[in-house]
This record gives structure tokens, sequence and C-alpha cells, in this order.
């Protein structure tokens, strides 16, 4: 089955070397060769949800993921469940500084990590192609990785559903990096989830 329509929608609010264009599209604005993530504590999926985005180009660094802490280092390979692109069409699923599965990806594609219950699957284009081994259902924390100068991540949304949800609100806190943030955020609407008996390998 797919996400309940009760749920709750946060933004990731971008950090200095970010910059955000119509609220939740991303791209690379900091240091050349420097990784830049969100500031993520307060996009939180409680029950189920995702992190999905758009990867337009296929010759940049970044990923998504979803966390079980807090800790500031949200890089795509400490996640516990993410998606790293690389300058070569290529994407890796990386849980807990592991490399679970590598696939290529192209121009455009949408790109998702999913929760239900406490099984997290991923997708390309609405289509499973992982689901992980390792079970978790306490709260998860999402978040964006930039490595490549002028890359972008775009139509990035975070869904939490309404299996034990609370409400999460974001701190307002005065913008000192110069990133407008924006409350233009789109709710994407994902297909059904196959039911997982033959993975690609």
């Amino acid at each position: 089955t797919g996400l309940s329509p009760e749920v709750d929608v946060v933004p990731i609010i971008a950090e200095e070397g970010i910059d955000t264009i119509n609220g939740n599209n991303y791209i690379h604005s900091g240091t050349v060769g420097e990784w830049y993530t969100g500031e993520s504590a307060k996009a939180g999926v409680n029950g189920d949800g995702s992190i999905s985005a758009t990867f337009i180009e296929t010759d940049t660094r970044r990923g998504i993921g979803l966390f079980a802490s807090e800790e500031d280092d949200k890089s795509v390979f400490s996640a516990d469940y993410g998606i790293y692109a690389d300058a070569f069409g290529t994407a890796t699923v990386h849980e807990r500084g592991q490399v679970q599965y590598e696939f290529e990806y192209n121009y455009n594609d949408r790109l998702t990590i999913k929760r239900e219950g406490d099984t997290v699957s991923y997708f390309q284009n609405g289509e499973l192609i992982y689901i992980s081994t390792v079970e978790y259902d306490g709260k998860l924390f999402a978040d964006i990785s930039m490595f490549t100068q002028g890359s972008t991540l775009n139509d990035v949304v975070v869904q939490s559903g309404s299996r034990n949800s609370e409400n999460f609100s974001i701190d307002t806190q005065p913008n000192t990096t110069g990133v407008e943030i924006s409350d233009n955020i789109i709710i994407v609407e994902f297909d059904e989830i196959m039911d997982g008996s033959s993975i690609p390998g």
C-alpha cells in the first residue's frame, strides 16, 4: 500500500553553501570540492514516510538520506538509508557506511527512499529497485548532501506519515546565510509499491 493521505510535508532548510529556488529546489553554491548538507534536525520522518528528489544532471555528485541520529554530520555516506549519485551516471544505495546496491541513473530521474512500518525501500521513477534488510521503526531525519559546485536536487520532498504521527514545525530563526526559504512545497504522489518478491540483483 502507499502512504496514508494524512501526511506532514516538512522542508529541509539549506545551510550556507546551498541555495534554494522556489522553496524545495537546491543548488550547490559553495566552495569547489566541499560537501554541504541541509540543516534537518526538524525535518523528521515519524512512522511511514519518505524523502524524494529529482536528479536532473548525471555528471555531478550529490545524494539524499534518512538518518536515525540528529548529529550534525549528514553526509550521504553516513546515512542509515541513503542514495548517492556520482558524476558518471551511477548511483549507489548506502546504509551505515556500506554500499548495498548499485544502479544506473538517468537525466531527470526521480529517486525515493521510503519507509512503511519498519521496512525501508528504494525507488527509481516509482519502480522498486531495492528493499533494505535493515529494519527500523524509530524517528528518522531527512537531509541532502551536495559536493559538485552547481549541482542540483529538485522538487525535494520529505513526507511524514500518520502512523504515530506528530506535527513538525521548523524553527524560524533569522536567516543568517542569505538563503531564502519559501513555503512553496510540492507534494508528490507515489505509485503503489510492488510486493518485492523479485528484486533486481
